[in-house]
């Protein structure tokens, strides 16, 4: 027993489960996610057996076998920390051999030097604190200079919510959908645009175009041509205009779009509050899961972080999804990944809501909705589907090519239905709100989403114009385009209108958004991947949610 029980033994032991852990630890501190919940205590128990099986691998195979567990380990965490690797390829290998020949020469000492050195930083990251996963900076209440003249103004951006008469009548054949989203808006005395519809596929350019009064063909204008993370809109026209008719302005937004950009000092140029909030793991510790629900929620969230281990992930799904994973009885656990995003948004949301008890006359507040953005796990109570591996995005992962087909489109819709719905129970209690303090009679009230479900069959890119129906176009472009003010007469429009357009003259120009020759000629952009973009004509929807007694 001695002989293979020795310290050095248990060193190895050790190593490989600091390493291992090290970057799960990370990525649970970036989620503020607790290290000592029981779903957090159990992955690192499964951890630990990885390192005693690596360990047992270590007898036989020596020295050569520790130099390959530590280097790939070495390789996992840039992996998860980066995003250099992304293809089975040169950048893999060569992580691969710097990190095999390092290890090689130092091999005498390679485990002390490990555990030292790996421990140390594992030690760091539990000490620190978490990152805040909501961020708040200002205080949204009554201020000295407030203008009680002018209207408050709410403008919320609901994203990847579809139009009216967008929604598909193959799933909702009655129209009773949408019928009750069309009256949801009109019984709150809502003008209600059931044929609106977005030229743009990507929330970036339709925000940034929109906001900015227009509707330009080249990809990034309003970026400056940056991609990345925590993107930030370089103009944005709408916030200047509320903010010289003296406005105070309060922003919801996510950690992905940024909508100003507060400079090297960090202030507001605005002068007032934002709320930034992440697609983090945070919401998943108290929501309403089981362990057996959440330990493959939180694996299968921190494997897409590696490009390695979403491959592996990637082909246990595909096999245990295959005949011959049924006949092995493998259990069908999707390891590509969650996204927490409608527990987050929920979360958010909450904190917006309780910001509107402060609102008053002179202010707006303006919210990006991350709903009802997939994945799909709500209902329309808003309670989360209790197994996340059920939850669906908008389209098929295993599809290539195409993204979608007609039965898992139609699957889609009605979860994407079901979140849509549960959205309207917190918008209700927004307007509520505004009820109560007297300011909803003379409120400006905008509420649009930034493109269409996208629940298509075939995405909206030029390589694909010849193979698009009309039920993509709509699938992808229809939006809901709903407002209320005191100078808006309420009722239901069926012009087919851009959002761009109806957004830039009925709160820029104060003029009504009719235009017949726009009406006659509606087109869109088909987006290559930010490369290039393509006009195509927009087609009508005479097949959509026909309603009855509809103008």
């Amino acid at each position: 027993m001695k002989k293979f029980v020795t310290t050095e033994r248990m060193l190895d032991v050790v190593g490989v489960f600091l390493t291992a852990v090290l970057p799960l630890l990370i990525f649970l501190k970036h989620s503020d996610y607790s290290l000592h919940a029981p779903e957090t205590l159990i992955i690192f128990g499964l951890i630990l057996i990885f390192a005693l099986v690596c360990g047992l691998l270590m007898i036989p195979g020596g020295t050569p076998a520790r130099i390959i567990i530590f280097a790939w380990l070495a390789v996992l965490i840039v992996d998860v920390q980066t995003d250099w690797i992304t293809t089975l390829g040169l950048r893999l290998l060569l992580n691969s051999i710097f990190f095999g020949v390092l290890f090689w020469f130092l091999r005498r000492r390679l485990t002390r030097l490990v555990v030292i050195m790996v421990g140390l930083m594992v030690l760091v990251t539990v000490l620190l604190p978490g990152e805040e996963t909501v961020i708040k900076t200002g205080e949204p209440g009554p201020r000295a200079g407030d203008n009680p003249d002018l209207p408050f103004v709410l403008h919320l951006v609901l994203d990847e919510h579809i139009g009216v008469e967008g929604i598909p009548i193959e799933f909702d054949p009655e129209g009773e959908a949408a019928a009750e989203l069309r009256d949801f808006y009109l019984d709150q005395s809502f003008a209600v645009y059931g044929r609106a519809y977005s030229r743009y596929y990507s929330t970036c350019e339709s925000l940034t175009n929109m906001l900015n009064f227009a509707s330009v063909g080249v990809p990034a204008h309003f970026l400056g041509g940056v991609s990345k993370p925590g993107i930030i809109f370089e103009n944005n026209p709408w916030f200047d205009l509320l903010h010289d008719q003296g406005y105070r302005i309060h922003v919801m937004e996510c950690d992905y779009l940024r909508f100003f950009d507060p400079g090297e000092t960090g202030v507001n140029p605005y002068g007032d509050t934002r709320i930034a909030y992440t697609g983090t793991l945070k919401p998943v510790e108290t929501a309403n899961l089981t362990l057996s629900q959440k330990i493959p929620f939180i694996l299968s969230t921190y494997f897409t972080r590696s490009y390695f281990l979403k491959f592996v992930g990637s082909a246990y799904t595909d096999l245990s999804f295959s005949n011959l994973g049924g006949t092995m009885g493998l259990p069908r656990w999707d390891l590509h990944g969650n996204y927490p995003g409608p527990l987050a948004t929920l979360q958010a949301m909450d904190l917006f809501t309780d910001q509107l008890c402060q609102a008053g006359p002179g202010q707006a507040f303006f919210a990006h909705i991350l709903l009802p953005h997939s994945p799909y796990g709500l209902d329309r109570d808003c309670h989360p589907e209790l197994q996340p591996g059920k939850w669906l995005s908008s389209g098929d992962k295993w599809l290539v090519s195409r993204t979608n087909t007609p039965e898992s489109r139609a699957l889609r819709y009605s979860v994407y239905l079901d979140q849509m719905f549960c959205l309207q129970s917190h918008l209700d209690a927004m307007f509520q709100i505004l009820k109560d303090k007297g300011l909803w009679e003379r409120a400006i009230v905008i509420i649009h989403g930034d493109h269409g479900s996208r629940i298509c069959l075939w995405p909206p890119i030029p390589s694909m114009k010849d193979k698009l129906a009309p039920s993509d176009y709509l699938d992808c472009f229809s939006t809901l385009f709903a407002v209320k003010g005191p100078d808006i007469e309420k009722g239901y429009h069926r012009q087919l209108l851009p959002l761009d357009h109806l957004f830039g003259r009925l709160f820029r120009d104060g003029l009504p958004p009719d235009d017949p020759e726009l009406e006659n000629n509606p087109w869109v952009y088909l987006q290559d991947m930010k490369i290039r973009m393509e006009k195509q004509p927009m087609p009508k929807f005479a097949h959509g949610g026909i309603l009855e007694g509809a103008p």
